[in-house]
């Protein structure tokens, strides 16, 4: 579905946000490229379900490449506390 107009894109923009928790998308929107990206998709009229396989694709890419340092490093990860 393609965008005619900056109104339009602004409009479609704001439907999408609006189905997410306020909170998280003040926090998320402008900190996150993944949840940017997927914001980005849904806008422009992507399917959902392509967005949850990406999804899922890109965390098992995540595992394997962490699995694979750790097997180089042999040390644990240490990750910083959540604010």
């Amino acid at each position: 579905m393609p965008i005619n107009s900056e109104a339009e894109y602004r409009s479609k923009k704001d439907q999408v946000l609006q189905k997410f928790k306020k909170q998280f998308v003040e926090t998320n929107y402008l900190n996150d490229p993944m949840f940017h990206s997927i914001i980005e998709l849904l806008i422009r009229g992507a399917d959902p379900y392509e967005i949850i396989e990406m999804l899922i694709d890109d965390k098992k890419e995540m595992i394997k490449r962490v699995k694979e340092f750790m097997e180089l490093h042999g040390q644990p990860i240490l990750f910083p506390k959540e604010k």
